[in-house]
């Protein structure tokens, strides 16, 4: 990260309590966190990923499957998701565990 001038995160909370800096700025989404994976969801989280934009995102998901697309055994942690699918214009880069990843796309 140092070799930004400025970065904004939009981590989940365990991401954030490590990447703060000089010249990271750290912005959390508020809402209901999920103690499993320390994300934030609900409809506070989805309204504040609404208003926002991102140069580049890079969306952890639970799994990826050809037929269904991306997966999360959570239904509120899938409605963040689908609020992030569709940043304006940017590059969007999914990240999952090659386990998790249906074996026909692999």
């Amino acid at each position: 990260m140092r070799a930004f001038r400025s970065l904004t995160l939009l981590p989940t909370l365990q991401t954030s309590r490590r990447a703060g800096g000089n010249s990271v700025e750290v912005i959390l989404t508020g809402g209901t966190l999920r103690k499993n994976s320390f994300s934030l969801v609900g409809p506070l989280a989805e309204e504040t990923l609404r208003r926002l934009s991102a140069d580049l995102l890079f969306l952890a998901v639970d799994g990826f499957d050809v037929r269904y697309g991306l997966t999360t055994p959570n239904l509120l942690e899938s409605r963040v998701n689908v609020r992030w699918r569709k940043p304006r214009g940017a590059p969007l880069l999914y990240v999952t565990r090659a386990s998790s990843v249906d074996a026909a796309c692999r």
